[in-house]
């Protein structure tokens, strides 16, 4: 397995324990790592072929942050009237393809933790979040997650120690 896929809520500590997986691969395992960040995207195929190249090189470790997962999450939560005959090829590329090829990871965080860090990004001069509120937010990536066998880990955990638990089931 050469593909990570982590996914969850704005600031549950995705790229924080993303960071640490990349130190675990480079430091302990000695594997060069490739880090994807995705934003929305126009479509579902835009997925394929980068998948398909990561599944190729088994040489590097492969971790996606954000997937399909928030492109369905964020089309219920911000109403963006995706299609539904689309959305579903996104769960069966899941299914079909991902399950037995990555590792998906879904990072979840205390709503009063979500408001924390959020509240602190705006003071340091980031962007204000998504107009969602975070406990909608976290119960939906749950729910999606549940009903499609994501892996949960905790962001509001040691960072280091949920990257370690990721790593362990790549073995």
């Amino acid at each position: 397995m050469t593909v990570i896929v982590v996914d969850g809520p704005e600031a549950s500590g995705k790229t924080t324990i993303i960071r640490e997986i990349v130190k675990i691969a480079n430091n302990e395992l000695h594997t060069e790592t490739v880090v994807r960040e995705w934003g929305p995207v126009e479509g579902w195929y835009e997925y394929v072929i980068p998948f398909e190249d990561a599944r190729k090189d088994e040489d590097r470790l492969h971790v996606w942050s954000r997937s399909w997962a928030s492109e369905i999450v964020y089309n219920d939560l911000l109403m963006r009237g995706r299609h539904i005959d689309e959305l579903s090829i996104y769960h069966t590329f899941e299914s079909h393809w991902m399950r037995s090829d990555a590792l998906l990871v879904m990072v979840e965080a205390p709503v009063h933790v979500l408001e924390r860090r959020r509240s602190e990004r705006v003071a340091e001069g980031g962007k204000p979040d998504l107009p969602i509120a975070p406990g909608v937010e976290m119960a939906v990536f749950r729910k999606y997650g549940e009903a499609n066998g994501w892996m949960f880990v905790s962001g509001n955990q040691n960072p280091q120690d949920a990257a370690i638990e990721i790593m362990e089931r790549l073995k």
